[in-house]
C-alpha cells in the first residue's frame, strides 16, 4: 500500500509542468468605424457609390516604421476588414470592422492605416491593456483624435473630407 502511495505522489509531481505556456489569450482588437461627409451621407453605403470598398486598404506599421499591407488568405476576411450592414451592426449606417495592429506592439502601443483612395489616409493609433491571457484596446486615436477612450464600444464615425 506504501508503495502505490509512493508512485501516485512520484507521478503527481512529474505531471505539473510550470514552464508550459498558457493555451489561450482573449484578444480584443478590433474597431467599427462609419464614415460620412459633411452632410452625414454614408459613404459606405454601396447605393451612395462614394466609397469603392475594393479600393479599401489597411495597414500595419512595424517596429522600423514601415507600412505593411494586410493580406492574409488564411483568414475569413484576408484584407483585414468587413463591411457591416446597417442591419447587423445596430446602427443606420454602414460600418467597416477593421482588424486592429496586435502584430507589431511598442510600448502595448501599434499603428493602423486605412486608406480608400490616393489622397487620404488615416493613421490609428492603439494603445493596448495586456493582462495575463488577454490582449484589449483600451485607447484608440485617429489622426491623433482620442475616439475611443475604454476597451467598450469601440466603434466611431469619421468625417471624410
Amino acid at each position: 500500500m506504501r508503495n502505490i502511495l509512493f508512485v501516485i505522489l512520484i507521478l503527481g509531481l512529474f505531471s505539473c509542468n510550470r514552464d508550459e505556456e498558457e493555451c489561450c489569450k482573449n484578444i480584443e482588437a478590433d474597431l467599427q468605424i462609419s464614415i460620412v461627409n459633411n452632410e452625414g451621407v454614408d459613404l459606405l453605403n454601396p447605393l451612395n457609390g462614394e466609397i469603392n470598398i475594393d479600393n479599401f486598404k489597411l495597414y500595419y506599421k512595424n517596429q522600423s516604421g514601415d507600412l505593411i499591407l494586410f493580406n492574409n488568405i488564411n483568414l475569413d476576411n484576408p484584407k483585414g476588414f468587413e463591411l457591416v450592414n446597417p442591419e447587423n451592426n445596430g446602427n443606420q449606417r454602414y460600418s467597416i470592422n477593421l482588424f486592429l495592429n496586435t502584430e507589431h506592439l511598442v510600448d502595448n502601443t501599434s499603428f493602423t492605416f486605412i486608406s480608400w483612395n490616393d489622397n487620404k489616409n488615416y493613421e490609428i493609433k492603439t494603445v493596448f491593456f495586456e493582462g495575463n491571457n488577454s490582449l484589449i484596446a483600451e485607447k484608440v486615436f485617429i489622426n491623433n483624435e482620442l475616439v475611443i477612450d475604454s476597451g467598450e464600444n469601440r466603434f466611431t464615425t469619421i468625417t471624410a473630407i
